[in-house]
């Protein structure tokens, strides 16, 4: 349950922060997602080996949510998928690191510089 409460309230700050996929995102700070009807945060910490990105996603309030952690190196890039309805198109989402900027996609099109 302390996982729930967590989840809760980091989702709603990040929230607080702008719309999903839109502004810019330093080390550290939070931004919200939306793939569907998951919803979740995404941020970084610039580690040695590279931008550990870390994201948070669950489908609701009474749901476990699911975390997805991995480093990026320039030129690396991750895709998180979650399927729709039968008949219906997954929705996705990329992160991928280029050059010293992380970018966020909904679409395979760059709508959001995260940088350090």
């Amino acid at each position: 349950m302390l996982t729930h409460t967590f989840m809760t309230t980091f989702v709603a700050a990040c929230a607080v922060s702008g719309a999903a996929y839109s502004g810019e995102l330093k080390a550290l700070h939070g931004k919200s997602v939306m793939l569907g009807t998951v919803t979740g945060s995404t941020y970084y910490t610039a580690e040695p080996g590279g931008y550990q990105m870390v994201t948070t996603l669950s489908s609701g309030d009474d749901q476990l949510p699911v975390r997805f952690v991995t480093t990026l190196v320039k030129g690396q890039r991750l895709t998180i998928a979650v399927p729709g309805a039968v008949g219906e198109p997954e929705t996705t989402m990329t992160i991928e690191r280029i050059g010293d900027q992380v970018f966020i996609s909904d679409t395979g099109q760059k709508t959001a510089a995260l940088e350090n």
